[in-house]
C-alpha cells in the first residue's frame, strides 16, 4: 500500500512516462535517459543484501535504457542513486517501525529530486523492494517463475516524480508455498517470489537465494511443532504426566496419537522457557507457532482440563478444544511477552479448535491462524460461506486489535497428484482470492498462508494476481489483468483478457462451490459447460492467430492443455461404480456404449502428450467395463484373496472354518461422481513405493501365477521391477508377504517401501487392545486408541478380549518402522510399515518381508506368548 505524506506535492510514489509533462511550478522529479552515467551509491557497510540490489539495479536499468552506472567514492555521473536499508543516526532511522512482527523490515521509501534518487528500506528485504518498484514504473514485470515471465522493455527514459513516498504492506506476511511448475528451478521461484514481494516459501526456505534477497520472515517452524519442542522419547518417561491422560493412561505426544496436557503448570513454564530461549538465539525470529500435533489426537481427561470443556472424539461444539488451546496459548503467550514483547506467539485454529470462544481473549502477542474450511468457489462474503465468515469475524473479535488476526492458512492454489484432481486444472480464482484478502484485511488480518501446488504455468495470472494484492488488496482486479495479458501475451492481450474473464465469470455465475481442496482443481460441469468450452477454445484459437512469437504461442498453448484438461475432465465426470463380488470386481459396471469412443480418442490424446501425469492412463484403465478377478488361494488354515488387477491387493485373509476377514473389504460398492478423482478407497492392503499416502503402486496392474502354497506378483514401473511372493503359513491361519524391487536400470533407485492394511475385528475399534514388543523380553498393552507410545520391535496385534480375536503383525524392525492409524467412524486401524530409504544399484534388488497371522480365539496371555 502507498502512504502519502502531505507536505509533498504529488498524491502518487513513481510514474513512469515516455516524456514528461509537469506544471511548471512543480519540482523536477528524478529522470534517467538513455545513454546516462549513473552512480549507485551503497553504505560502507553494505550487506550482501545491499550489494545486491544495487546489481539488480544496475543490470535491469543497463538492460532498458542503456546506461552506465559507476560506484565508489571517486567515481563521477550524471546521476546519483542513493540505496541501502536504514540505519540506527541516519535521517530515515525514525520513519521505519522497529518491531519484528510488523511492516517495517518490508517497508521502504522513495525520495526524488533533481539529481538525486534516494532508496531506504526499512530493512534489507525493504531496499530490494525499493529496488524492484521503481524497475516495475519503468514497465518491467516478473510475470511468472522464468524467463518466459520476465518482461524487461527498451525505454527512452524513466521519471520517478518528485517529493518522498513511504510504501507499507498491506498483510506483513506474504506467502504463497509453490514448487513451481514442471521445468521451473527452486532459484527462479524464489526469484519471481521476492520480486513480487513475497516474504516467505517455507519450502524453499533453506535455499540460498534467500540469504542474498534479504531473507524472508523467520517462524520457528510452519504448523504442528510440539514434537519438535518436546520430544517423547526423551520426555516420556521422565515426565509421564507432561503428556495427555487418555482413558486412565499417559500417552505419547505425537501425529495420530495424543496431544499434551496443557494446564500443568510444568509443561507450560517449559514451554513458555523453550520459546524464550528461540528467540533469544533467534533475533530475527518473529514469529513462534504453537501447533499440536496433525491428525486424530487424543486431549487431556485430567480434571483441569475437562474444567475446560471438550469431550474426545465428540462432533460440534461437546468436541470442540478451543477453550483449552486457547487458554494454553495465552499463558504460554504471557510468559514469552514479559521478556519478548515485540514477538509473536500464532495459535493455528486447525481441526477441532478452529471456533472462537467469544467469553475468551487472546494475549496482545498472539495472533491467530485460521483455516480455511469454506467452500472454496466463492468468497467469505458470499452467503455460502456463511459459517466461515463467521468463525473469521469471531477471532478477530476475541483479538487484540493490531495483533494481525486474523491470519489464514489457505488451500486455494492447492494441487496434489493423488490426492486431487490434474496438475494442469484451470484455477480461475482471482475474484476470490482477491475479495478475500480484502475481507481478512478489513477486520485486521495481515497474516497469508496458501499452499499452493505446481501449477503456476497452468493459471500464471492468479499467482501473480495473489502476490500483488498481498501487498495492496484495493488494486483493480480487471486492470492488473489487462496489465498481466499486455505484457505476458502481446498481440493477443485482448483476446486473452477475454478468455480468461470467461472463465471467472464461469465460476462465479455457477453453483460449483468445492468444499475440500481436492476438489479445487477437479473440474466441474457446472462451470465448464458446453458454451463455455466453446467459446473458451474459440478464443484461444483467435489469440494463436494473434500471438507472433515463439513464446507467445506457448504461453496460450499452456491455456489450451489446461482448458482441454477440464473439458476431458467434465466428459469423463459421469458416476462411475465399483461392484464388488466374491470373485471378481466390476470396474465401471454401468458404463454405456459410449465409454469405447472416449477411450480411442483418450489413447490419441496420451500418443501425443505422453502422459506425463498419468491421468489419461488412469482414465483408459478405468473407463471399460471390465471383469476384474481375484485370486483366491486356501490351506487347510486360512484363505487370502488378492486383487492383482488394482495395486495387487489383498482384499481378504480369512481364517478357517470361521471365514472373518481381518482386512477391510467394504460390502457396499464403490460410487464415485467423477471417474477423474484421483484415489480409490478400496480397501484391503495395499503398497506406495514412496513415504506419501497414495504414493506410486497402489493402483498399479500385477500380473498373478499361482502354486498351491501361494502365489506371485509382478509388475514394472519404469526401471524397477516390482514382485510380491505370498505364501500360506503351514502352522497357522495366516500369510507371509515378501515385496522386492529389482533395478534394472544404469543408475542407483532411492527406495520406501510403504505397507497400508486396513484391517478390522468386525468390533468396535475403543474396545480393542494394542499389544507390541518393547523389548527382546517385553510385550507392552495399551487401548488401541490410546495410540503407539513406542517403538514396536518387529511384532504387534490387535486383540479383541470380548471375542478373543486378534491379529498379529511381524516385520524386520531393523529397517522399518511401524506407524498406527485408527479409523473410528468405520472401527477400523492400519497396523502400517514403512522401510528405511535404501540406495539400490543397478542389477541389485530391495526386499522387504513380513507377516499376518490370525489369531482365531483364546486369552491375552496366549496371544503375548507369540508376539
Amino acid at each position: 500500500m502507498t502512504m502519502k505524506f502531505p507536505f509533498f506535492f504529488f498524491s502518487f510514489a513513481l510514474v513512469f512516462v515516455s516524456v514528461l509533462h509537469a506544471a511548471p511550478e512543480a519540482p523536477a522529479g528524478f529522470t534517467l535517459r538513455s545513454g546516462d552515467k549513473v552512480k549507485i551509491e551503497t553504505p560502507a557497510d553494505a550487506s550482501a543484501a545491499e550489494l545486491f540490489a544495487a546489481e539488480e539495479l544496475s543490470r535491469y536499468l543497463g538492460r532498458m535504457l542503456g546506461i552506465k552506472t559507476v560506484s565508489g567514492a571517486d567515481a563521477s555521473a550524471d546521476l546519483t542513486i542513493s540505496l541501502g536499508t536504514s540505519r540506527e543516526g541516519d535521517a530515515w532511522w525514525s520513519r521505519f517501525p522497529r518491531n519484528l512482527d510488523g511492516p517495517g523490515a518490508d517497508s521502504f521509501i522513495i525520495a526524488a529530486e533533481g539529481n538525486k534518487l534516494t532508496l531506504r528500506g526499512g530493512g534489507d528485504r525493504g531496499t530490494l523492494y525499493a529496488v524492484y518498484d521503481v524497475l516495475e514504473s519503468g514497465g518491467c514485470r516478473w510475470l511468472m517463475p522464468g524467463p518466459l515471465g520476465e518482461v524487461v522493455p527498451k525505454i527512452d527514459n524513466l521519471t520517478v516524480a518528485a517529493g518522498e513516498t513511504m510504501h507499507e504492506p498491506a498483510f506483513f506476511h506474504r506467502e504463497i508455498s509453490s514448487p513451481g511448475a514442471p521445468g521451473m528451478t527452486k532459484a527462479e521461484v524464489i526469484d519471481w517470489e521476492v520480486k513480487n514481494r513475497l516474504n516467505r516459501d517455507f519450502n524453499l526456505r533453506n535455499e540460498p537465494g534467500w540469504a542474498q534477497r534479504g531473507g524472508g520472515v523467520q517462524w520457528h517452524w510452519i504448523a504442528h511443532n510440539y514434537n519438535f519442542m518436546l520430544p517423547p522419547e526423551e520426555y516420556f518417561e521422565k515426565h509421564p504426566d507432561w503428556f495427555a491422560l487418555y482413558k486412565g493412561r499417559r500417552v505419547i505426544l505425537g501425529k495420530e496419537s495424543a496431544n499434551i496436557c496443557t494446564t500443568n503448570p510444568e509443561v507450560i513454564e517449559y514451554f513458555s522457557g523453550f520459546i524464550n530461549k528461540w528467540f533469544d538465539e533467534n533475533p530475527e525470529g518473529s514469529v513462534f507457532p504453537l501447533s499440536p500435533p496433525d491428525g486424530m489426537i487424543r486431549w487431556c481427561e485430567c480434571p483441569e482440563c475437562l474444567a475446560l470443556g471438550g469431550k474426545n472424539f465428540a462432533a460440534g461444539a461437546e468436541g470442540s478444544m478451543s477453550r483449552r488451546q486457547i487458554t494454553f496459548v495465552n499463558e504460554v503467550a504471557r510468559r514469552v511477552g514479559v521478556k519478548h514483547p515485540d514477538r509473536k506467539i500464532l495459535l493455528l485454529a486447525y481441526q477441532n479448535f478452529v471456533d472462537p470462544v467469544e467469553d475468551l481473549r487472546m494475549e496482545p502477542n498472539v495472533i491467530v491462524q485460521p483455516v480455511n474450511y469454506g467452500a472454496f468457489g466463492k468468497p467469505m462474503t458470499h452467503p455460502s460461506n456463511l459459517r466461515q465468515r463467521e468463525r473469521f469475524e469471531g477471532w478477530s473479535k476475541i483479538a487484540a486489535p493490531d495483533s494481525g488476526t486474523p491470519g489464514i492458512w489457505d488451500y486455494i492454489l492447492l494441487q496434489a497428484d493423488g490426492l486431487s484432481g490434474p496438475r494442469q486444472a484451470p484455477l480461475p480464482l482471482s475474484r476470490v482470492v482477491a475479495e478475500n484478502l480484502r475481507f481478512l484485511h478489513g477486520l485486521g488480518g495481515r497474516l497469508y498462508f496458501t499452499q499452493a501446488g505446481p501449477s503456476s504455468d497452468s493459471n500464471p495470472f492468479v499467482f501473480y494476481a495473489m502476490a500483488k494484492l498481498l501487498w495492496n488488496p484495493a488494486l483493480d482486479l480487471n486492470e492488473l489483468l489487462a496489465d498481466f495479458c499486455r505484457d505476458f501475451y502481446g498481440p493477443a492481450a485482448s483476446t486473452m483478457q477475454k478468455y480468461w474473464t470467461l472463465l471467472e465469470d464461469a465460476v462465479e455465475q455457477s453453483d460449483w462451490n468445492p468444499a475440500t481442496w481436492p476438489e479445487i482443481t477437479l473440474p466441474s460441469s457446472l462451470v465448464y459447460t458446453p458454451e463455455v468450452l466453446s467459446q473458451g477454445f474459440a478464443l484461444l484459437d483467435q489469440a494463436a492467430k494473434e500471438a507472433k512469437t515463439k513464446e507467445q504461442k506457448e504461453k496460450i498453448q499452456w491455456a489450451r492443455a489446461s482448458l482441454e484438461t477440464a473439458s476431458r475432465t467434465v466428459a469423463n465426470a459421469q458416476p462411475w461404480r465399483l461392484a464388488r463380488g466374491e470373485k471378481f470386481y466390476i470396474s465401471n459396471a454401468d458404463a454405456g456404449d459410449d465409454v469405447a469412443a472416449q477411450v480411442r480418442g483418450l489413447a490419441s490424446e496420451r500418443r501425443n502428450s505422453g502422459d506425463p501425469e498419468g491421468s489419461l492412463t488412469r482414465l483408459i484403465d478405468r473407463l471399460p467395463k471390465r471383469e476384474l478377478p481375484i485370486v483366491t488361494i486356501a490351506n487347510r488354515l486360512a484363505e487370502v484373496s488378492v486383487l492383482p488387477s488394482m495395486g495387487g491387493r489383498i482384499l481378504r485373509l480369512r481364517s478357517l472354518p470361521d471365514g472373518n476377514n481381518v482386512f477391510f473389504e467394504p460390502a457396499e460398492d464403490l460410487v464415485l461422481d467423477n471417474v477423474s478423482r484421483s484415489y480409490l478407497p478400496i480397501g484391503g492392503y495395499e503398497e506406495y513405493l514412496g513415504r506419501a499416502f497414495a504414493g506410486p503402486g497402489w493402483e498399479l496392474s500385477f500380473e498373478a501365477s499361482t502354486r498351491p502354497d501361494g502365489m506371485g506378483l509382478h509388475a514394472a514401473r519404469g526401471l524397477l521391477v516390482w514382485s510380491r511372493q505370498i505364501k500360506l503359513l503351514e502352522d497357522r491361519p495366516g500369510i507371509s508377504l515378501q515385496t522386492k524391487f529389482q533395478n534394472t536400470g544404469t543408475a542407483a533407485e532411492s527406495i520406501v517401501l510403504r505397507g497400508h492394511p486396513e484391517m478390522t475385528l468386525h468390533a468396535p475399534v475403543d474396545r480393542l487392545l494394542l499389544l507390541w514388543r518393547e523389548s527382546s523380553d517385553s510385550v507392552a498393552q495399551g487401548p488401541l486408541t490410546g495410540g503407539l507410545p513406542g517403538e514396536v520391535l518387529g511384532a504387534w496385534a490387535v486383540f479383541d478380549p470380548e471375542t478373543g480375536r486378534g491379529v498379529i503383525h511381524r516385520f524386520d524392525s531393523s529397517c522399518a518402522e511401524a506407524m498406527l492409524h485408527v479409523d473410528m467412524a468405520h472401527n477400523t486401524f492400519n497396523l502400517e510399515v514403512m522401510s528405511k530409504e535404501t540406495d539400490v544399484s543397478p542389477g541389485q534388488s530391495f526386499e522387504f518381508e513380513q507377516t499376518w497371522e490370525v489369531f482365531p480365539t483364546g486369552d491375552l496371555e496366549s496371544l503375548k506368548k507369540l508376539l
